[in-house]
């Protein structure tokens, strides 16, 4: 598996499909290149591990260009609501020095306009709240279509490079959250466990902000517990025995984090337990060998009930969040 996510592609170009308000910025150079950028979010919603255009929706984009940590140029491109868009004639220096930076689905209010230099770039946050005013939690069934929300994503080239007339560009830009997958399992013999309108997920630990760049990781501080919660479907599921298909109970998003010393939990509340209610109460996210949150990754988080009365066995499995990468096309 490979992981990538959106990718920005630089080369001869074809229609342009959004609305795009141009920054130029003075260029350092007097002889300048011409070159088009194809903004396309990597497999899709062909891929396994995205569960709809709500996590690969493109809706708006800053790029800036920088050589020697000086601006050249930048481009906003807005109203794009696809999985890819096109822009024409983005005018570098010819130089062999240039850096590339850009910001998928940028948060409002931070002044990207007069960005200046690629260190502003590594301070920039985000909110959650900007991508998920409802929350951040979703229990079966909910809609991740492209209206739902969007994710923030990040990318750059990996170095300096040389950009002379007709020079094509390529950039992998990854999500800058995580994903949570809470799939819920029963041994055999253990009575029958069910979730239903009742049941309810509880975000405990997690981060209200994260970091738009992956330059710095949010420590584990200023943690938020139990603001976020998703409740299970309106007709009562019953958790399947092991072997059989885990249950796919729960999805939450959450910024990349350090976690050394504090680790993510959830709590479960509700379980329908034969005709009983049980609470599962702080089910940690992995053990002292889980050391950070990592953007772009799915945590699946297998829980195994072997007595009604206690926590479940948990086991985690960390996953690129696409199987596969799209397929590069320079047009």
């Amino acid at each position: 598996m490979q992981l990538k996510d959106f990718i920005i592609l630089a080369g001869l170009c074809v229609s342009l499909t959004s609305c795009i308000k141009d920054h130029p910025a003075p260029v350092s150079s007097s002889r300048e290149a011409s070159v088009s950028l194809v903004v396309r979010s990597g497999s899709g919603t062909q891929d396994p591990e995205v569960l709809g255009q709500a996590e690969t929706v493109i809706r708006d984009a800053w790029i800036y260009a920088f050589a020697n940590n000086i601006l050249q140029n930048s481009i906003y491109v807005r109203d794009i609501e696809a999985e890819q868009f096109t822009v024409k004639d983005f005018k570098v220096p010819v130089t062999g020095s240039l850096m590339v930076y850009a910001l998928i689905n940028p948060p409002s209010g931070h002044g990207l306009a007069q960005l200046s230099n690629p260190a502003a770039i590594g301070e920039l946050l985000y909110g959650m709240t900007e991508y998920f005013p409802d929350g951040w939690a979703f229990g079966v069934g909910a809609g991740y279509g492209p209206d739902a929300f969007c994710l923030p994503a990040f990318g750059q080239t990996q170095s300096p490079i040389s950009v002379a007339r007709d020079t094509a560009l390529a950039i992998v830009a990854d999500r800058a959250v995580a994903r949570v997958d809470v799939l819920l399992q029963r041994k055999p013999g253990t009575p029958t466990i069910a979730i239903d309108s009742r049941t309810s997920l509880s975000v405990r630990g997690s981060r209200e902000y994260g970091y738009f760049a992956p330059w710095n990781i949010a420590d584990d501080t200023a943690l938020k517990s139990g603001q976020n919660a998703a409740f299970g479907p309106s007709d009562a599921v019953t958790v399947p025995v092991e072997g059989e298909g885990a249950l796919r109970a729960f999805s939450y998003y959450m910024p990349e984090r350090d976690c050394r010393t504090a680790k993510p939990s959830f709590t479960l509340g509700n379980m329908l337990v034969q005709s009983s209610r049980m609470d599962y109460e702080d089910i940690v996210i992995g053990g002292s060998d889980l050391e950070s949150i990592d953007r772009n990754k799915v945590y699946r988080i297998v829980c195994t009930f072997s007595e009604i009365s206690a926590n479940p066995e948990v086991v985690v499995v960390v996953e690129d969040w696409d199987e596969k990468s799209a397929e590069v096309i320079f047009n």
